[in-house]
């Protein structure tokens, strides 16, 4: 059962966080692209290549997410509590199942899928080995998608930017061990930037479901 807390705010001061929560998570893998600019423009490419793989999916499990906030939406709007818990279930149980197919396709369809961009070898080999890792981590990013927008469709969006800020933090500090290796920390490269960054949306999800736990009151009925 969910609780019957819903922020009461106006419109600007719901959607400003929303736009600064999604420009966030797509610097999440501009930074990415970025750091790796100054270290090998072979990277740079490789990554580019494989995110445009990746960005496709995360819109499939943003259609998901947009439609499951409506529908809990209308029903926080007709006083129907008791009946959200199953609500929330259900999205995120969709965008896990989801999220875990697709995980699955990206994986093991890397070759065919980045056949069709004819890269050269070496590069092929690192956007292979990129997608390995951050596509077999999209099931985290389905899930924090649906549990984003549903705090989000409580009114709670502040709170989602400012964890999605923290996930940029901890991604770029990441990044910056895997692909400069201080203190003796080893360069990973790619494959080390496709860690850090799902290591920061592992640690998001978290926190995020904390956040409805704790902040929205929703119960997840496993």
């Amino acid at each position: 059962m969910v609780t019957k807390t819903v922020a009461r705010l106006s419109l600007f001061t719901i959607t400003w966080p929303i736009f600064v929560e999604s420009a966030l998570q797509m610097l999440l893998r501009i930074s990415d692209t970025f750091m790796l600019s100054k270290v090998s423009d072979d990277a740079v490419a490789s990554v580019g290549v494989a995110n445009q793989i990746i960005m496709f999916a995360v819109l499939m499990f943003n259609v998901i997410a947009v439609g499951s906030a409506v529908v809990i939406t209308q029903y926080l709007g007709a006083k129907r509590y008791s009946e959200i818990g199953r609500l929330v279930s259900s999205s995120i149980a969709i965008n896990f199942l989801f999220g875990l197919v697709v995980s699955v396709l990206v994986v093991g369809f890397s070759g065919i899928l980045l056949d069709i961009f004819g890269l050269t070898p070496d590069l092929f080999r690192q956007a292979q080995h990129f997608l390995y890792i951050a596509g077999g981590a999209l099931v985290v990013q389905g899930v924090l998608t649906a549990v984003i927008a549903i705090i989000q469709a409580h009114g709670f969006t502040r709170q989602t930017m400012m964890v999605t800020i923290g996930m940029n933090i901890l991604n770029v500090c990441g990044n910056y061990l895997v692909i400069y290796g201080p203190f003796g920390f080893p360069k990973l490269g790619v494959a080390g930037v496709a860690m850090s960054t799902t290591i920061a949306q592992l640690v998001g999800l978290l926190v995020n479901l904390l956040i409805l736990r704790k902040v929205v009151g929703a119960q997840i009925q496993w």
